[in-house]
């Protein structure tokens, strides 16, 4: 299945997107982006993004094409990651590829310890929007998730994410 992301040029396209960046735009690292790309790759990602203002990565984005699994099972895992401290709270959301479930929630994150030998943990926000596309030959789940530190950017990212759900649509199949 061909997917299209359309999105703001706030976000800096790794792979899987026709749009390339702005070339006066300032980038993280050549290792840095290397690291969430091979990240993606890892996860069989189709797409992957970063919001990247002034050269520091506040969120990532990335999108999946799930055959043979269910939108059920990936909310249900969703709920029950073991680091979750508040409510999951979802909807149904119409978009161009179709009626979605949006999740969200905050979670725990471990962090490499400080310079002070300190275990490190923040506050991270969690969201993720789940399709069920039907195609000609079967029916897949298609999954755009996201993560960023909570309260702050999420506050301001989220927006951008739904953003990216609704540019979400198929291409020529």
């Amino acid at each position: 299945m061909d997917l299209i992301v359309e999105h703001d040029d706030a976000w800096l396209p790794l792979f899987g997107m026709d749009h390339e960046p702005d070339d006066h735009r300032k980038v993280p690292s050549t290792d840095v982006l290397e690291a969430y790309f091979h990240a993606f790759q890892r996860q069989g990602a189709i797409a992957g993004l970063l919001l990247a203002p002034e050269n520091d990565i506040v969120a990532a984005a990335s999108v999946h094409v799930l055959p043979q699994r269910s939108g059920d099972d990936v909310l249900r895992r969703f709920r029950r990651h073991p680091l979750v401290v508040s409510d999951t709270t979802t909807s149904d959301q119409p978009t161009p590829l179709g009626l979605a479930r949006r999740a969200q929630h905050d979670r725990l994150l471990e962090l490499p310890e400080g310079p002070d030998d300190q275990p490190r943990v923040v506050l991270w926000r969690h969201l993720v929007w789940i399709w069920d596309v039907r195609t000609t030959a079967a029916s897949v789940l298609v999954t755009l998730s996201s993560e960023c530190p909570s309260p702050h950017p999420a506050v301001d990212v989220v927006p951008l994410v739904d953003d990216l759900a609704l540019g979400l649509r198929r291409g020529a199949d």
